[in-house]
């Protein structure tokens, strides 16, 4: 369960990031976002015991240091939320959806496409 005072805040972000305001930054396991001097970092994956799906977070310092850290599992109240707002982080961090307008201006009135 989302912990009751980051439940605002997260939802705030998830506002941002889903309309491209947030920037975020992508590893090979998790995003993360810097704001003043706190760093929101989110990892999502399968439990390796239960094969459940969770998604994690944590708050830390400009320095690495975790502050604060909880997640939430598949089939929780809040997992739906929290794993929407991981992907959506991670396909901003990756400029999926810039890429995309890109690839949709390029073909748009073209007759054919592709090699």
């Amino acid at each position: 369960m989302i912990p009751k005072d980051y439940r605002d805040l997260l939802n705030d972000l998830y506002k941002l990031t889903d309309s491209g305001k947030a920037t975020w930054k992508s590893d090979q396991h998790s995003v993360e976002i810097t704001i003043d001097d706190n760093k929101f970092v989110l990892w999502a994956g399968t439990d390796e015991r239960t094969d459940e799906g969770f998604v994690s977070f944590a708050l830390r310092d400009l320095a690495g240091n975790t502050l604060d850290t909880w997640y939430v599992d598949a089939g929780g109240s809040d997992y739906d939320f929290m794993n929407a707002l991981f992907l959506s982080a991670k396909r901003h961090a990756l400029g999926i959806p810039d890429r995309l307008a890109k690839i949709r201006a390029k073909i748009s009135g073209v007759k054919s496409i592709g090699d």
